[in-house]
């Protein structure tokens, strides 16, 4: 599942640059079980923590080696001072767990003269997928704006997974930017209302993410 806006008018100067970011936040441990269609899915734990330089290879491929998230522009946002950038590994390994050492990730841009986050990129890993990684991933992010209460992201008309999870989170859809993507697709322009701070956690149904 993904949810993608295109990057920032100055992201591509942000790897030019020498912040490095306080971690105000210690790694948190998730269990989540999955109810899939079928059958009852294993447990799947993992730790939510914030993205490194030894993520952003997987992190890159599970975009599919697109030209808009590559391995140099994800580095980019982990110093980037307006950026959370946030990632889900397994906790340890296991045979219930996918081959991948990222299961998921989120990056967001925290805008304050909007008073809202701009979502960026969510994505999880597609053996990860309806486990509980996507809905851990927006909380963790709420955790650490507690101020922000929504966030705003594009994701493409077409794809209804997407569309089915966030409406699932109550998004609404805010507007529309026809062409927006490289093959002529539309994005839907979304609100999303983020978890309350320190919200439990989940147990996913089929059909989320």
């Amino acid at each position: 599942m993904h949810a993608c806006r295109g990057l920032h008018p100055f992201q591509a100067n942000a790897s030019r640059l020498n912040v490095h970011l306080p971690v105000h936040h210690r790694a948190r441990r998730v269990v989540c079980h999955a109810v899939c269609a079928s059958a009852e899915a294993p447990p799947l734990e993992f730790v939510i923590r914030r993205a490194g330089r030894q993520d952003v290879g997987a992190m890159a491929a599970m975009d599919g080696g697109g030209a808009t998230w590559t391995a140099d522009s994800i580095y980019a946002e982990t110093v980037q001072p307006l950026a959370t950038l946030l990632v889900a590994v397994p906790a340890a390994p296991a045979p219930t767990h996918p081959p991948t050492p990222v299961l998921g990730w989120v990056c967001a841009w925290d805008i304050a003269a909007e008073g809202q986050l701009d979502l960026m990129m969510l994505s999880v890993h597609a053996a990860a997928r309806r486990r509980g990684v996507a809905t851990a991933l927006l909380r963790a992010l709420a955790d650490r704006h507690p101020r922000r209460r929504r966030a705003v992201l594009e994701v493409a008309a077409g794809n209804r997974g997407a569309r089915a999870f966030y409406a699932a989170q109550g998004a609404v859809e805010v507007g529309r930017r026809r062409g927006y993507y490289a093959d002529g697709g539309d994005a839907l322009v979304l609100r999303l209302p983020l978890p309350p701070p320190g919200a439990p956690g989940t147990r996913e149904r089929a059909g989320q993410a």
